[in-house]
């Protein structure tokens, strides 16, 4: 890490910070989770689009997404989507919040009635608002890639009604960049279940909530484990 423009005292607050910050990866892996749910309820040859809204809370942080998405042939997801993030402390006497966006691909390479595997690569960067005031940083920002496998048991799908518990494994790795330098790079795991509850409407279209719960190891040099809870709502044109 490159801290030489900084004493002693400070690099351990800013170590502080670099944690926080983590927390934008968490949001990255969550719409990882949720993008899946377009190609999920769709049988291989179908076309469908979506759009999802979610909240996600831990220890340290409480953000909003909003994701766009579109899926070709039930076998590949586009998707974007928008957070934001409002850290709950105060860090180096600031206020922070954050606002990232990013596109995601999601593939997947098996699909039957009882089992659904999917494959997933996000991007994002993040913009920080809230000035440093004792480090004098005018802006943060960071850049993050996160791959994910999911497995999928959907045997309990029925005509109308849907109960689709997951698991996934997330690798994210991140570049936090100021406008003095880079600061940090990070990288590690997140573990993920939850379920998807979807129903099907008179239009043939389809609505789902879906919980989902993550747990962060910790990363190099930097956080902590941690556990993110989140809940989201979606609707998608089949």
């Amino acid at each position: 890490m490159n801290f030489l423009w900084f004493n002693s005292s400070i690099k351990m607050e800013f170590k502080n910070l670099c944690a926080f910050i983590l927390i934008i990866l968490i949001i990255t892996i969550l719409q990882i989770s949720k993008v899946q749910a377009q190609g999920l309820y769709l049988s291989r040859g179908k076309n469908g689009f979506g759009a999802e809204a979610g909240v996600a809370v831990n220890k340290s942080a409480l953000g909003f997404a909003g994701t766009l998405g579109f899926s070709f042939r039930g076998m590949l997801d586009l998707s974007i989507s928008i957070e934001q993030v409002k850290f709950k402390e105060k860090i180096l006497d600031s206020d922070l919040s954050s606002t990232g966006i990013g596109p995601t691909i999601t593939i997947f390479p098996f699909k039957n009635n009882i089992i659904t595997i999917s494959a997933s690569l996000a991007f994002q960067t993040a913009y920080f608002s809230g000035k440093i005031v004792r480090t004098g940083i005018e802006s943060i920002r960071s850049n993050s890639v996160g791959g994910s496998l999911f497995l999928y048991h959907s045997k309990l799908r029925e005509e109308k009604t849907s109960f689709i518990p997951f698991l996934g494994i997330s690798y994210i790795s991140t570049q936090i960049v100021s406008d003095r330098s880079t600061i940090s790079m990070g990288d590690g795991f997140v573990g993920s279940f939850g379920f998807n509850i979807g129903l099907k409407l008179k239009s043939s279209n389809l609505i789902f909530i879906s919980p989902t719960f993550l747990i962060q190891e910790p990363f190099r040099e930097i956080g902590q484990r941690d556990l993110t809870i989140s809940f989201s709502v979606g609707y998608l044109i089949l």
